[in-house]
């Protein structure tokens, strides 16, 4: 939506310029001009590129500065100077088919259930059928709380957790199937799929080569009262202060997926004052686009069956750099005790380790040498 409101502005100011001046020598500088400002905004705003959970921020960009890295925007391509060797900013270094399976998430499910991993039981909803019907064959399928998400997206947008009534399910999946987005790389319309949730930490483990590089932690956004703000207020204020609390986060990284629910069970409405000192959790979608934080995991106190897991989830997805989205009761407890993968990234972000690790001049080391390797 903000692409297109941007497109109109850019619309209406060349018909303004050929409006007041005509078909011109300036006007037509002028009019490029402005397409190349809306060309730079869209590269900025391109994930791999100036969104934020890659290489955007001061000191990121700086670290490939100083150690002979460049960005090629208008390619896309992170290049080592040294031999010219370059990456792909999406990619990382993964092909066109891990990049692809990992995309849809139906597939990576299926490929890890299929192979021994744990990863929660799903089904797809089918738009030849009623709502209730879709339904009747979840309930019959799957056990609940549920969670209901796009078989393609990313950073938690349109997703929604922990739902745990026939109304709720009803409402969420007739609300995504009525809004699914069209897929221009596949070249057909987004798919509604629903699976069981699991409650517990979230991690984010990133792979080179099958081996784990770094293991972090991400905790929901919340707020906390002060005995005069409201809810509502509350959160404006953890949107505009996130950069400044939280070393690595950007402007990008607040409080969006609001779940409702969540502020309800624990007795307050957006117009609510919330008491001095009390936390208020605003959803159950743990990613750093969402308002999350994040914080560094010591992998020894990793279970040594959860290595051996990620490295074989790793090597049967055959990427080069991968982002596991693993949910446990704690990653230190092996998975059998009711871990799941939830989602794999073959672009992963480099966001939530940056965050956890206040954007040290050692984990931009490590990433971008990774990546390189």
């Amino acid at each position: 939506m903000e692409s297109k409101i941007k497109n109109l502005i850019l619309l209406l100011l060349i018909v303004i310029v050929l409006y007041l001046r005509g078909v011109t020598f300036n006007s037509i500088i002028l009019i490029s001009l402005l397409l190349k400002i809306r060309y730079a905004i869209y590269l900025w705003n391109t994930p791999g590129i100036g969104m934020p959970h890659s290489f955007n921020g001061a000191s990121m960009r700086k670290w490939l500065k100083d150690n002979g890295y460049k960005i090629d925007y208008s390619n896309k391509k992170l290049i080592r100077k040294s031999d010219n060797y370059a990456i792909d900013l999406h990619a990382k270094g993964n092909n066109e088919k891990v990049i692809h399976l990992c995309k849809m998430k139906q597939e990576t499910s299926k490929l890890l259930i299929d192979n021994g991993i744990p990863a929660p039981p799903f089904y797809i909803c089918d738009s030849k059928l009623s709502i209730d019907d879709n339904l009747t064959n979840i309930f019959l399928k799957l056990k609940p709380p549920f969670v209901v998400k796009p078989t393609l997206g990313a950073k938690g947008e349109q997703v929604t957790v922990d739902i745990q009534t026939y109304k709720e399910l009803h409402e969420k999946v007739e609300n995504l199937m009525k809004n699914l987005k069209w897929n221009s790389t596949l070249n057909k319309y987004n798919e509604c799929m629903v699976e069981e949730y699991t409650r517990g930490k979230d991690y984010r483990i990133f792979l080179h080569k099958h081996k784990i590089v770094d293991i972090v932690e991400k905790v929901s956004g919340k707020v906390k009262g002060n005995g005069e703000s409201t809810l509502r207020e509350l959160i404006e204020k953890y949107n505009k202060t996130r950069t400044k609390v939280n070393k690595g986060a950007t402007n990008n990284h607040t409080l969006k997926n609001i779940d409702e629910k969540y502020f309800k069970k624990q007795g307050y409405s957006l117009d609510s004052v919330v008491p001095n000192g009390e936390s208020v959790k605003l959803s159950g979608v743990v990613n750093l686009s969402n308002g999350a934080i994040s914080r560094p995991v010591n992998i020894n106190d990793v279970d040594p069956n959860n290595i051996e897991m990620f490295e074989h989830c790793s090597r049967i997805l055959g990427g080069l750099n991968l982002g596991i989205d693993y949910v446990s009761p704690n990653i230190s407890l092996p998975y059998t005790s009711g871990g799941v993968i939830i989602e794999v990234n073959g672009d992963p972000g480099f966001g939530p380790h940056r965050v956890a690790h206040k954007s040290s001049l050692e984990i931009h080391k490590t990433f971008v040498e990774a990546l390189f390797e």
